[in-house]
């Protein structure tokens, strides 16, 4: 499984994931995987791929949204397209064909634009090709487009191989116009003997593969999957704020010339941005091959994995916003009293550790950037306690761990829901803080 979280204005991750996964501090779970999954593997993406289609009939004017076709199955040569709904809904529009995900109405857009249309498309996406991120072992992807059916096929993300980040990187286009953004990890480099910054990294268009126009109308078309009666993505709603949403289910190659049957052998994925008129960020989850437990479907699922994700990030990105970003002052050697009336009346929220009278160091570091009600730590001489970190992040109690000279253990995500050293309890001689969070 994986989920990342980008920056749709800029191309940043914000956040990416992977399961299986390992603990970097125990190397636990090493055994399990050994590779980075969200560019190391290459899989067939399934309906999330319909987006570019869309895109990529509506950009080279072949797209009639009113038009119909027969939906259900649909014959090329001697092969048949078929929808997941194997006996269709009769015949529908293109534009309803969409938000309820059906193959044969790619398939035949696919036809209308041409093969050699569609495939310009792929390139202008910049799928087939390495994203460049930085990361050792990147994958290319791979395609099958020799035959009519593989032509076809390739319209709703069968027969076509690519990457987590590949994707990321070409949903960036439709979510920020028409401009594709280099999707990117880390933000400079400084020389920590000098403090000069080496080199930086930030926003980079590298194409255009459609308009502003048929990005947007993409989008709308996203919508519909999410808020049309008949469109298969409600389960991704957020009170509030518009999405635009694609789901995805794909059949898993078995490694030969076949796909793997069983109701667990699919990669359920979803390609969701919002808002969805102005998107700010850009989330794109992939399941492969789930025990599914009967009380939840894949889409449940993954809805379970998008909405915390996406509004948390919308309400720290609101707050941020809303407030400009200040540089941390020095309160080193300043009255304990004075530094936390102070900070607590610019709407920090402030925890102090000793019960000495003056502050001997303090997270965060003068001339840090800080964001309104961030945590800050003031340290004092005297008797150290362990504070109630009850509702702490984990970046909050990493930095208290690292002023105490602590090593820290966290299990679960979210906010500290527990502590291994109790609240007011004397932290001398003790070297080790475990915590657990969560969402609840």
């Amino acid at each position: 499984m994986n989920a990342v979280l980008m920056n749709a204005k800029t191309g940043a991750i914000v956040a990416a994931t992977q399961r299986p996964t390992f603990n970097p501090q125990t190397g636990k779970g090493l055994s399990q995987i050994w590779r980075n999954t969200l560019l190391q593997d290459q899989y067939e993406p399934g309906s999330t791929m319909k987006i570019f289609t869309m895109a990529a009939s509506i950009d080279s004017g072949n797209y009639n949204g009113n038009a119909t076709y027969a939906s259900g199955r649909y014959q090329i040569g001697d092969r048949v397209v078929p929808d997941w709904n194997t006996s269709g809904w009769g015949t529908i529009t293109y534009n309803k064909g969409f938000a309820l995900s059906s193959n044969v109405a790619m398939a035949h857009l696919e036809q209308q634009m041409g093969a050699k249309t569609w495939k310009k498309y792929i390139k202008r996406f910049k799928f087939l090709q390495s994203t460049h991120f930085g990361l050792t072992g990147e994958q290319a992807g791979s395609m099958q487009f020799t035959h009519t059916i593989e032509q076809a096929d390739t319209a709703f993300g069968q027969g076509i191989q690519v990457t987590a980040m590949q994707m990321m990187q070409a949903l960036s286009a439709i979510g920020n116009n028409g401009k594709m953004l280099k999707p990117y990890l880390i933000s400079k480099i400084v020389d920590p003997n000098t403090g000069k910054t080496v080199k930086s990294y930030g926003k980079k268009v590298i194409g255009q593969p459609v308009s502003a126009a048929t990005a947007k109308a993409v989008r709308k078309h996203m919508e519909d999957v999410v808020y049309k009666s008949y469109g298969i993505g409600s389960d991704y709603k957020i009170k509030g704020v518009k999405i635009a949403a694609k789901t995805g289910t794909a059949q898993v190659s078995d490694g030969k010339s076949g796909y793997l049957s069983g109701d667990n052998s699919y990669l359920y994925s979803v390609a969701a941005m919002a808002p969805a008129d102005n998107p700010k960020y850009i989330m794109y989850i992939t399941m492969k091959q789930p025990t599914l437990p009967g009380t939840e479907t894949a889409t449940q699922l993954l809805a379970d994995v998008f909405k915390p994700v996406m509004k948390r990030a919308l309400q720290e990105d609101s707050s941020a916003n809303a407030t400009a970003s200040t540089k941390m002052l020095s309160y080193v050697n300043r009255s304990v009293k004075v530094a936390k009336s102070e900070l607590t009346a610019q709407g920090y929220r402030v925890t102090t550790v000793g019960t000495g009278t003056r502050v001997l160091e303090q997270s965060p570091t003068a001339g840090q950037v800080v964001m309104a009600k961030q945590r800050v730590i003031l340290m004092t001489s005297g008797t150290r306690s362990m504070p109630d970190l009850s509702g702490w992040s984990k970046s909050d109690v990493l930095r208290l761990g690292e002023l105490l000279g602590l090593k820290v253990t966290a299990s679960g995500s979210g906010y500290v829901k527990s502590q291994s050293i109790a609240a007011g309890k004397s932290l001398t001689g003790t070297n080790q803080l475990t915590v657990k969070l969560s969402v609840k």
